[in-house]
């Protein structure tokens, strides 16, 4: 519902299913301050969209709208925003009427399948946002966001 933007972008790829209005967005511009991409989201998206796709919202930090984010399957049900809230509370009810042994073991195992090769990567991402936070380019890309000007990143 509305913008999900950086943090609220890395939450929504977090969840097993995600319900969007019509009209919602989605963004990832922590390269757009010098910082790269943390709480495993990277491999998140990556899976969700695939690489290219993941590498446009990511290193390109594009903003991307409903239509697109449900064709590239990162939605999994595209609705208007009156009907938003019932139907985000008509899957919840659909899955919370399981049997809840049984659904945790199958989706522990699809999430093992998929990110089996994640935590090659994941030990990374504590180490690239420090690396990526003490940079020059860091702080142009602050004062440039700020500023509302485009910044002139040298590679340091």
């Amino acid at each position: 519902n509305g913008a999900a933007m950086g943090g609220g972008a890395c939450l929504a790829t977090a969840m097993d299913f995600r319900v969007g209005a019509d009209d919602c967005l989605m963004q990832y511009p922590e390269i757009l301050i010098g910082v790269n991409l943390m709480w495993k989201s990277l491999p998140l998206i990556t899976h969700l969209a695939g690489p290219a796709r993941a590498k446009r919202l990511v290193v390109g930090g594009e903003r991307i709208e409903a239509s697109t984010l449900y064709e590239w399957g990162i939605l999994d049900a595209l609705v208007d925003r009156e009907s938003l809230l019932q139907e985000a509370l008509s899957w919840a009810n659909r899955y919370a009427a399981l049997s809840p042994v049984p659904a945790q073991m199958i989706k522990r195992s699809v999430n093992a399948i998929v990110s089996s090769l994640d935590t090659a990567v994941m030990h990374m991402d504590v180490d690239q946002n420090i690396l990526s936070a003490t940079t020059v380019d860091r702080q142009i890309a602050i004062k440039a966001y700020l500023e509302k000007t485009d910044p002139s990143f040298t590679g340091n």
